[in-house]
C-alpha cells in the first residue's frame, strides 16, 4: 500500500473527514488532486488532531521526517495547514496511562481494558501512538520551565514533551539548519510559484510502495517532487521525458546519477525540470 504515513495526515473532502487507512488515503488523494473543478475546501490537505506529523519512532526525541511532511503539505494541490508545532518538528509526547487527559482514550480504557479485551500495556502502546493528546501539547517556545509557555510554577493542562530544550522555537529561529527554517523555505517557494497551487498534478509511480514522486505543472513552471517516505534508502528511476533541471529544495545533499536519484530515509528534493 502506497505511503502508510498518510494515514497520520487527514484528506479534507468538504466536511474534513480523517482518513487513517493508507490505502483509502492514497485514493482519495488522487481525487482530490485530479477530480472536479478545484475549490480550496473541497481540495484541502489538512493536519488532523491524532499524532504529530514528526513521529519518534527509534526514541532519541528527534522526529524521523525531518521536512519532508511540509514538503507534501506545500507542494500539492489544497490548502496546505500546519497545526501548532509543525513547523518546529514536534513530536509525539511519551504519555504513561494516567498522564492521557483525552475523553475517546478514557473511554476507550474501559471499553476495552476493564472489559479484558486488551491488554493494558497494548492499549498504552497504541494510546500513545494515535491518541489525539499527542496534538495538543503546550506549544514549544523556548528552553525554559515548561517550555516558555506558561510560568515555571503553573501546572498546564497537558505535560510539556521532555524533548522541549532540543525542540523549540527559540532554538530553532536562530538555527539556519533547522526544520523552522525549511519550513520557511518551503513555503517561500510554494508562494513563489502559482503551479504549486493551481497546476497540473501527476503521480509518476503510482504503485511504488515507498517513493512518491510527482510533478506539478502550469505554463512554463515545471516541478518535480520526490519524497522517500521510508526509513530505508531508495533509488528512483526518472521517466521517460523527465531530466532534472535545477534543485530549488531539499532535506538533504541530493545524490544523482544517469537516469535516477539515490535517496536517504526521509530524503524530500524539489526539482524543476
Amino acid at each position: 500500500m502506497r505511503l502508510s504515513f498518510l494515514k497520520y495526515l487527514m484528506l479534507s473532502v468538504a466536511i474534513g473527514f480523517a482518513m487513517t487507512s493508507s490505502s483509502i488515503a492514497q485514493e482519495t488523494t488522487g481525487k482530490l488532486v485530479n477530480g472536479f473543478e478545484p475549490k480550496w475546501w473541497k481540495e484541502a490537505v489538512v493536519y488532523q488532531v491524532y499524532p504529530r506529523s514528526f513521529k519518534d519512532s527509534n526514541g532519541d526525541g528527534i522526529g524521523d521526517l525531518n521536512g519532508i511532511t511540509s514538503k507534501l503539505l506545500l507542494t500539492l494541490r489544497g490548502t496546505p495547514f500546519l497545526y501548532q508545532g509543525d513547523e518546529l518538528g514536534m513530536t509525539n509526547y511519551p504519555f504513561q496511562l494516567d498522564e492521557f487527559n483525552d475523553i475517546e482514550i478514557k473511554n476507550a480504557y474501559k471499553a476495552k481494558v476493564a472489559t479484558g479485551q486488551m491488554p493494558e500495556a497494548q492499549f498504552v502502546t497504541e494510546a500513545r501512538r494515535f491518541g489525539r493528546d499527542n496534538a495538543r501539547t503546550p506549544m514549544q517556545w523556548s528552553a525554559a520551565a515548561n517550555a516558555g509557555f506558561t510560568s515555571a510554577a503553573a501546572k498546564p493542562w497537558l505535560l510539556v514533551n521532555p524533548n522541549y530544550k532540543q525542540i523549540n522555537a527559540a532554538a530553532e529561529s536562530a538555527d539556519k539548519e533547522s526544520v523552522l527554517a525549511y519550513t520557511k523555505a518551503v513555503i517561500a517557494l510554494h508562494r513563489a510559484n502559482l503551479a504549486f497551487t493551481y497546476g497540473d498534478y501527476k503521480d509518476l509511480d503510482p504503485e511504488n510502495g515507498q517513493v512518491f514522486a510527482y510533478t506539478r505543472t502550469l505554463g512554463d513552471q515545471r516541478f518535480l517532487v520526490v519524497l522517500n517516505w521510508s526509513g530505508k534508502p531508495a533509488e528512483f528511476a526518472l521517466p521517460a521525458g523527465i531530466k532534472l533541471g535545477a534543485r530549488l529544495l531539499g532535506n538533504l545533499k541530493p545524490s544523482a546519477g544517469p537516469g535516477s536519484l539515490k535517496l536517504e530515509p526521509w530524503e524530500a528534493q524539489v526539482y524543476r525540470f
